[in-house]
C-alpha cells in the first residue's frame, strides 16, 4: 500500500475532528456564557427587586417619624395614619411604634399582642440592633428572624428624635414578612423551577455572612452557572446567588457531537482512503477491461480471428519494425459470390462457413503470418516470410485449392471459391492503407477471371481506372445523351443447319479521343457510378429499333438477346420499358431474348421467380448465361422459368483436353435436354470444338469461329432461309411455349453417366 494514501486520510480525520472539536468548544463555551449572562439579568433583575420593594416598604418608618415630629410627640392619631400607609404598601405587614424602645403601638393590633410590651433595648436578641440604630441615628434593618407571633420577618427601625430636646423619643418600625419580599422578588418557592437561589446577609459592622434563604438544586456539575447579584439595604449588604443547572441537552450534547465528530472524520478518512483507493482500482480495472476490448475491438466475433482494426494495427507494426528492404506480401481474398450461400442457407449458415474459412486460411499460413476478417466475406493475409514470388504463388494455389475443398455443416455440403489480390512491399507501397488498397484492387481484376487460377498481383495501371471514376461519369453521360455508343451484334447458330437463330447484342463505345472501345473498358465502370441501368435502356431502344428497321427493309423476323444486369431483376420499372419499347416499335415478344448470368439468378432468388414468370407470361424468353462458373444448383433448374442454358466459354476452352470438363458440359446438355432446356455453347473457336459439341447433342453456338460481332444483320444465314424449317423437331425457331417434363429427373442420374463416360 502506497504510504502517501495513507497521510491523506489521516490527515483529513485529524483536520475533521480537530475542526469538529473546536466548533463543539466554541458552542458548548458560547452556549455557558449565554447561559451566564441569562443568569447574570435573573440576579439582577431580582436584587433590584428585592431592593426596590423593601426600600418602598421601609419608606413608611420614615412618614411616621415624620408625622410624631411634626405632632410634637403625640401619637393618638397612630392608627389613623398607619391605616393608610398599609394601604398603599401591602407588603408591610405592620406598623409600630416603640416609645423609649418599648413597643406600645402596633397597627394592626390583632395577631400581634405578644409583641406589646417588648423592650427592645432589653431584649438581648435585639439591644444590639436597637443600640446601633441608635447610634447611628440611621434606619436599620433587623432580619431576617423568628417572630414571636410566629413567623420570619425583617422589621426596619428608625430611631425618632425630639425636635427641640433632639433626645431620643423611640423607634418607628415596619414588619415586612420575609417570604412575602421574595414572593414579590419573583423568586421560585420550590424545586420546580428551571433555576436555583441563595441568599445571604452580610452584616455591614461585623462582616459575618449567613444564608437567609435558598432553594437549591439535588445535583450540580460543572456546566452550572451561578452569578451574584448584591443588594444594599440599610446597615446590611445581601448576596442574590442564581444558579441555572445543567439541562439534559446541555449533559448529552457535547458527548453526542464528540461521538458524531469522531465518527464524521474516521468515516471521511476511510472514504478518503476508498476513493484514492479508486484510481488505483479503476486503473487496475481499466486495465483488465482495456485488454478485454482490445481483444474485442481487435477480434471478429464470428470467426475468432483478428478484424480489420486488427489487420491494419500488425501491417503499420510490421512496416515500421522491420526491414524496409524486406519483402512482404498482402494477400486481400474474397470468396465469390458468398451471398448466395446466405441467401440460400440463412446467415448462421453462412458464418459457420467464414469460420471454418478462417480455420483453413490459419492452416495454409505460417506461425508468424497474420491472418484477419477485413470484411463480411473478405480475408486479409499478411506473409512476412516471401522466399521467391514463385514461393508465393505456389502458397496462394495451396490457399485456393484448400477453400475450394467442399464443407460439410449440419449435413449440408457446400463449396467456396476464392479470388486473391496480392500488393507487394516496398514495391506496391510503404503505407499499409496503400497496401491494403492495392491489395483491394488486385482482387478486383481477379474477380474478372472466370476460371482457372483467380489471382491477380497488384499492377500499378489497375488503379487507373478507379482515378478515373469521376471523368468517366461525365464522359459516358454525354455519351449516352450524344450517341457515342453502339450496338453490334454476334449471330448465335445452330449447330446442325449452320443457320442463325437469334443475335446477342453487344456494345461498343465510340470514344472521341479513345475510338471504339469494348465492353471490358467501361462495362465495370459504368455500374461503379450508377449508370448500367440507363445503358440497358439504351440498349433495349436500340436493339428494338434496329430489329423494326430490319423487319421493315428486309421482311425478316429477328431476335436479339440483351444481357440484363443483376439490378433488372428487383427493378419493376424495367419490365414496363421493356412492354413500352415493344409498343414504341410494334414488335411481337419473341422479338427480344433477355441473358441473366447464373450469379444474379441464383443471388435474388425470390426476385427471381417474380420476374422470370412475369416474362414467361410476357412470351419472352430467357438464358442462363455463363452457367457452371457460379454456384451452380442442378436442383433448382426445373423451378426457374427458362428456356435455355448458356454454357461458358471456359467449359469449351478445355473440352477437347480435359475428360472432367468434358462429362461437366455431356452432364449439362443431357440434363437441360430432359429439362426441355435449350442449350448454347458460347466461345466456340475452332471446328473441332464444334463437332465435339454437336456430337453432344448441343443445340446451337456461338463464337469467333462462326462470326464476330457486327453492326448489321446476316440476311443469307438467316433461319427462315434453313431447307429443314418447318421440319426439325427442334426448329431454329422456337415456340413461344417450350413444353415442361412431366416428371423431374433424378440429378444423380444424370452425373452418374457422366462419370461412366
Amino acid at each position: 500500500m502506497n504510504r502517501n494514501q495513507l497521510i491523506l486520510p489521516l490527515l483529513l480525520t485529524l483536520s475533521v475532528i480537530s475542526a469538529g472539536s473546536y466548533w463543539v468548544y466554541t458552542f458548548v463555551n458560547h452556549a455557558q456564557q449565554e447561559k451566564m449572562l441569562h443568569a447574570q439579568e435573573i440576579a439582577f433583575d431580582k436584587a433590584r427587586a428585592i431592593e426596590l420593594e423593601l426600600a418602598q416598604a421601609l419608606s413608611v418608618t420614615r412618614v411616621l417619624a415624620l408625622l410624631i415630629s411634626q405632632d410634637q410627640d403625640n401619637v393618638e392619631d397612630f392608627e389613623f395614619y398607619a391605616q393608610g400607609l398599609l394601604a398603599q404598601h401591602p407588603l408591610v405587614d405592620n406598623i409600630q411604634l416603640a416609645p423609649d424602645g418599648i413597643v406600645q403601638h402596633i397597627y394592626p393590633l390583632k395577631g400581634h399582642e405578644a409583641a406589646i410590651g417588648h423592650n427592645l433595648l432589653q431584649d438581648p436578641a435585639r439591644k444590639v440592633d436597637a443600640l446601633r440604630a441608635i447610634s447611628a441615628q440611621k434606619l436599620t434593618l433587623s432580619g431576617p428572624f423568628q417572630l414571636k407571633q410566629g413567623g420570619v420577618a425583617v422589621i426596619g427601625r428608625l430611631p425618632v428624635f425630639s425636635p427641640q430636646q433632639k433626645a431620643f423619643w423611640g423607634f418607628a418600625s415596619a414588619l415586612i414578612y420575609f417570604d412575602n419580599v421574595l414572593l414579590n422578588a419573583g423568586l421560585p418557592s420550590s424545586a420546580d423551577s428551571y433555576y436555583s437561589f441563595n441568599l445571604s446577609a452580610t452584616d455591614i459592622t461585623t462582616g459575618q455572612v449567613k444564608i437567609i434563604a435558598g432553594i437549591k438544586q439535588p445535583l450540580s456539575d460543572s456546566q452550572s452557572v451561578t452569578t451574584t447579584s448584591t443588594i444594599t439595604l440599610p446597615n446590611q449588604q445581601w448576596q442574590l446567588a442564581i444558579t441555572l443547572p445543567t439541562s439534559r441537552w446541555e449533559k448529552f450534547f457535547p458527548l453526542v457531537s464528540y461521538f458524531v465528530i469522531i465518527s464524521v472524520g474516521v468515516c471521511s478518512g476511510w472514504i478518503t482512503w476508498k476513493y484514492l483507493q479508486l484510481p488505483i482500482q479503476l486503473q487496475q480495472a481499466v486495465k483488465k477491461k482495456t485488454r478485454q476490448l482490445e481483444n474485442l475491438s481487435f477480434t471478429d466475433s464470428v470467426t475468432g480471428i483478428g478484424n480489420r482494426r486488427f489487420f491494419m494495427k500488425k501491417l503499420v507494426a510490421a512496416q515500421t519494425h522491420t526491414q524496409t528492404t524486406a519483402t512482404k506480401a498482402v494477400l486481400f481474398i474474397d470468396l465469390n459470390d458468398f451471398k448466395i450461400v446466405n441467401d440460400r442457407h440463412g446467415h448462421l449458415f453462412g458464418d459457420k462457413v467464414l469460420k471454418l474459412v478462417s480455420q483453413r486460411l490459419k492452416v495454409c499460413a505460417a506461425h508468424s503470418d497474420i491472418t484477419a476478417r477485413v470484411g463480411g466475406d473478405e480475408f486479409g493475409q499478411l506473409l512476412l516470410d516471401i522466399k521467391s514470388r514463385q514461393h508465393l504463388q505456389d502458397y496462394i494455389g495451396n490457399v485456393i485449392t484448400s477453400l475450394k475443398e467442399p464443407m460439410s455443416i449440419s449435413g449440408i455440403q457446400v463449396t467456396v471459391s476464392a479470388s486473391v489480390g496480392v500488393a507487394l512491399t516496398p514495391e506496391h507501397g510503404h503505407r499499409a492503407t496503400e497496401l491494403l488498397k492495392a491489395a483491394d484492387i488486385a482482387m478486383y481484376h481477379a474477380k474478372k477471371k472466370n476460371s482457372g487460377f483467380q489471382c491477380c498481383f497488384y499492377d500499378p495501371s489497375m488503379a487507373q481506372k478507379f482515378r478515373q471514376i469521376p471523368n468517366f461519369k461525365r464522359d459516358f453521360t454525354e455519351a449516352l445523351s450524344h450517341e457515342q455508343l453502339r450496338l453490334y451484334y454476334q449471330p448465335i447458330y445452330c449447330l446442325r443447319s449452320q443457320h442463325i437463330v437469334h443475335y446477342e447484342a453487344l456494345v461498343r463505345w465510340q470514344h472521341p479521343q479513345k475510338g471504339l472501345l469494348p465492353p471490358s473498358e467501361f462495362l465495370e465502370l459504368a455500374e461503379q457510378v450508377n449508370l448500367l441501368v440507363e445503358l440497358e435502356q439504351w440498349v433495349l431502344n436500340k436493339a428494338c429499333a434496329d430489329i423494326a428497321r430490319h423487319r421493315e427493309i428486309h421482311a425478316q423476323e429477328v431476335c436479339i438477346a440483351i444481357n440484363m444486369s443483376p439490378d433488372f431483376l428487383t427493378n419493376s420499372d424495367l419490365l414496363q420499358q421493356i412492354d413500352n419499347a415493344l409498343a414504341r416499335y410494334e414488335l411481337p415478344t419473341n422479338a427480344i431474348k433477355l441473358e441473366l448470368t447464373e450469379t444474379s439468378v441464383l443471388s435474388h432468388h425470390d426476385s427471381a421467380m417474380t420476374t422470370l414468370t412475369a416474362l414467361r407470361e410476357k412470351g419472352i424468353e430467357v438464358a442462363l448465361d455463363d452457367f457452371g462458373t457460379g454456384y451452380s444448383s442442378f436442383s433448382l433448374l426445373h423451378e426457374l422459368p427458362i428456356h435455355t442454358l448458356k454454357l461458358d466459354k471456359s467449359f469449351i476452352d478445355k473440352i477437347l483436353i480435359d475428360s472432367k470438363d468434358y462429362c461437366v458440359v455431356a452432364s449439362i446438355i443431357e440434363l437441360a435436354h430432359k429439362l426441355n432446356l435449350n442449350v448454347i455453347a458460347e466461345g466456340i473457336e475452332s471446328k473441332e470444338q464444334q463437332d465435339k459439341l454437336t456430337s453432344l447433342d448441343c443445340d446451337y453456338g456461338q463464337g469467333y469461329y462462326f462470326s464476330p460481332p457486327h453492326p448489321l444483320f446476316d440476311n443469307e444465314l438467316h433461319a427462315s432461309n434453313c431447307d429443314q424449317y418447318g421440319f426439325c423437331n427442334k426448329p431454329c425457331i422456337p415456340s413461344h411455349h417450350p413444353e415442361q417434363p412431366t416428371a423431374p429427373i433424378p440429378i444423380s442420374s444424370v452425373f452418374n453417366k457422366a462419370n461412366r463416360n
